[in-house]
């Protein structure tokens, strides 16, 4: 019983990792090539972790802040898929190969991992405009 009880935790909790992995795809995605970069130009890993992760908290604030102050419509459409393809392929991805151990069909297959991107795509974009205080200029 304890077993199983543990097992449930730690699904969890992995689901909550990969729940934040997924919504933050694009900063981390940037983070991560930027500390490559780093750490082959000679910064070693530390260093490589540091501007990695300073490098996705401004590619996260620079997003937030765009989104923020402009207000043209096709601009923000513009931000808005730049940051939020990258979540729905990822997810799409990871739920693909999640019910390909089960055993749903094709079709289901498609239906799920397409719903399951959709749903964390909206919560990206939602995690976007979080920030978008000001009411639009008339």
């Amino acid at each position: 019983m304890l077993l199983v009880l543990l097992i449930g935790i730690v699904l969890a909790f992995l689901a909550y990792l990969a729940y934040g992995f997924v919504t933050y795809a694009m900063p981390l995605a940037v983070g991560i090539y930027v500390g490559m970069l780093a750490h082959e130009s000679g910064a070693g890993s530390g260093g490589a972790y540091f501007i990695g992760g300073l490098a996705a908290l401004v590619c996260l604030w620079t997003m937030r802040v765009l989104f923020a102050r402009l207000r043209s419509l096709p601009a923000r459409a513009l931000l808005s898929i730049i940051f939020v393809t990258p979540p729905a392929f990822v997810t799409y991805a990871l739920v693909w190969q999640l019910t390909a151990e089960g055993d749903a069909t094709f079709v289901w297959r498609i239906i799920i991992s397409a719903l399951s991107a959709l749903i964390i795509s909206v919560i990206a974009w939602a995690k976007l405009i979080q920030y978008d205080q000001e009411p639009p200029a008339e």
